[in-house]
């Protein structure tokens, strides 16, 4: 099956887990694909991955929590790719914390990432999405229905990215 020829394609959170086998599945698909996450060595591993299967991939480093650095990475993959038709929001993170003592900072960050960044990745990438009729794909979680025990921020942040999907 190829669904992806032809399209170029950014997908966050692709230097491990889902986001990397996101990237993996649509590059062996025929879509070309521009990976973008904090890791550089998780990068380099997956497009090294995705370009020896015979794929096309190229990556940025990028900090979804950090609007410079995503108009930065969003420049490069257009540079690169020279449009886009589909974002794939799949990075994030979670701490576990006991509510009574869970952090401001540990709920700023998982917030900031995980719904901030994919609320920016949006924004930022829409008028090319636009241009292309292309998609967003927005990555989230159970717990944004059901909760999670210990996890208060990464559920509120999953849920806030299913209501803005």
């Amino acid at each position: 099956m190829q669904r992806f020829t032809g399209k170029h394609i950014v997908v966050t959170g692709a230097a491990a887990g889902i986001g990397r086998a996101t990237a993996e599945r649509i590059a062996s698909e025929g879509g070309m694909v521009f990976c973008l996450d904090v890791s550089e060595a998780g990068l380099t591993e997956t497009v090294e991955s995705i370009n020896k299967a015979g794929g096309i991939a190229h990556w940025a480093l990028c900090d979804v929590g950090n609007l410079e650095t995503i108009q930065i990475a969003i420049k490069a993959a257009l540079d690169t790719m020279g449009s886009l038709d589909v974002l794939v929001n799949v990075a994030g993170v979670i701490k576990m914390q006991n509510f009574e003592r869970s952090t401001d900072d540990n709920w700023h960050r998982i917030i900031g990432i995980n719904l901030t960044g994919t609320y920016w990745m949006c924004r930022e990438c829409i008028p090319y999405l636009l241009a292309s009729k292309g998609n967003i794909v927005n990555v989230s979680s159970t717990s944004a229905i059901r909760g999670l025990p210990w996890g208060a921020a990464y559920a509120a942040s999953k849920g806030g990215v299913s209501a803005l999907t």
